[in-house]
């Protein structure tokens, strides 16, 4: 991915795209990283379908607002469900915190920030493969 990424692109879209792309690469391949991540969000997908089928059943949200609280939130207690965490202890945790902050819900060695670059740079091979 890299090398395909460090190509000059005249048009402004892919150019775009691709500036895009190079921010995101740690989150897109942090299952590289993390052993008992899946590559794929089909399992999450399943976990919160129930919430997403009362939503629709019970009418919805009424704002867009509204819906995206509801979706961040079902995902955060999901979670800490699954990870037998006090969901209500990291929940006042973010409210409180007066800046941005990641749970203690994500593994740290899947934590694109705590990734060291060697690891980033030793997967360029498993990448090429893709």
């Amino acid at each position: 991915m890299d090398r395909l990424l460090d190509k000059s692109f005249r048009s402004k879209l892919n150019r775009r795209f691709a500036k895009h792309l190079r921010h995101e690469r740690p989150y897109l391949f942090s299952f590289l990283y993390c052993p008992d991540l899946d590559a794929t969000n089909n399992t999450a997908e399943r976990a919160i379908r129930p919430a997403v089928i009362a939503r629709k059943t019970w009418g919805g949200n009424r704002t867009a607002s509204g819906a995206k609280t509801q979706k961040i939130l079902v995902s955060i207690l999901r979670t800490c469900w699954q990870q037998r965490k006090d969901s209500f202890s990291a929940l006042t945790k973010l409210m409180r915190s007066p800046h941005q902050m990641i749970l203690d819900i994500v593994p740290h060695v899947c934590r694109p920030d705590l990734v060291p670059p060697s690891a980033i740079t030793s997967s360029n091979a498993a990448l090429d493969h893709f």
